[in-house]
């Protein structure tokens, strides 16, 4: 094989990487992949010039600006579908901060403290301006922990709001009492009232 047929295969490989990152992000339907998808664009147009250039020095700086659009197409594409599952994560957290969710999730703490963790890897990352397509090696493995603990509390969204509904009933039982001991009171004194006079 030669070094050519090796390089363009690493290429390639980059290129389906990003591409592969971005349609999972549009699966998930966050409408935040525009960026992502951008920095493909830049990379084929890199890549496009590097193929038809003439000189192995413009050859080589549009090959490494490909591949840092690619990298960058990764990073932004994991970087918006970290956000989203941290979003889908605080929902869940408010939807149910009524009822003890570590009853049906038992490591519910380890699954907040890994988003916690996430939550700071993203702020780390996006403070970072000059080099973040430095981070897209890192943000893959956060995104496989981010989707991991937001998949978890998502299956436990039935069971939390079976919680939160008897919890509900049980405070509307409680009331009861009180208003029908009032209404006796009321209907008591009035009838009273009304004999007296």
């Amino acid at each position: 094989m030669s070094d050519t047929a090796d390089r363009y295969r690493c290429l390639r490989s980059l290129y389906k990487q990003a591409e592969d990152a971005i349609h999972n992000l549009g699966i998930e339907g966050s409408g935040t992949d525009i960026l992502a998808i951008n920095e493909l664009r830049y990379a084929g147009h890199h890549l496009l010039n590097a193929l038809t250039s003439e000189k192995e020095n413009e050859k080589e700086e549009q090959f490494s600006r490909f591949t840092r659009h690619c990298e960058r197409a990764l990073y932004e594409a994991y970087d918006c579908s970290i956000y989203f599952h941290l979003v889908q994560f605080q929902k869940f957290k408010n939807d149910f901060a009524k009822v003890s969710i570590s009853d049906v999730i038992p490591d519910f703490l380890e699954v907040e403290m890994t988003m916690r963790k996430c939550k700071k890897f993203l702020e780390q990352a996006r403070s970072a301006s000059e080099k973040r397509e430095d981070y897209y090696k890192e943000a893959k493995s956060t995104f496989s922990k981010v989707v991991e603990a937001n998949q978890k509390c998502q299956a436990a969204r039935e069971e939390l709001a079976k919680k939160l509904w008897a919890m509900s009933r049980e405070s509307r039982r409680w009331w009861r009492g009180p208003i029908a001991i009032l209404v006796s009171a009321v209907i008591g004194a009035l009838v009273t009232i009304l004999v007296v006079y």
